[in-house]
């Protein structure tokens, strides 16, 4: 990673190194998820935030209310 100094320091060859650059050159590859993962991601993660809220709110976010307690005999 360069800071802006050490680019402007060595701006000559910076630009020659732009003009010869080509893809084999390239250090990250670009990665992309399909729209169906996107939208498991955001569905995960206001399930994670609900989920959170009710835990805050002393809440038990997977007891319905009506649930006895299991008694082994």
């Amino acid at each position: 990673m360069s800071t802006l100094p050490t680019i402007c320091d060595n701006a000559s060859r910076v630009k020659e190194s732009g003009k010869t650059g080509t893809m084999v050159n390239v250090k990250r590859i670009p990665y992309t998820r399909s729209s169906a993962m996107e939208h498991m991601g955001k569905m995960l993660s206001t399930w994670i935030e609900d989920r959170n809220l009710l835990v805050q709110a002393n809440e038990d976010p997977l007891e319905d209310g009506n649930a006895k307690p299991f008694n082994a005999s």
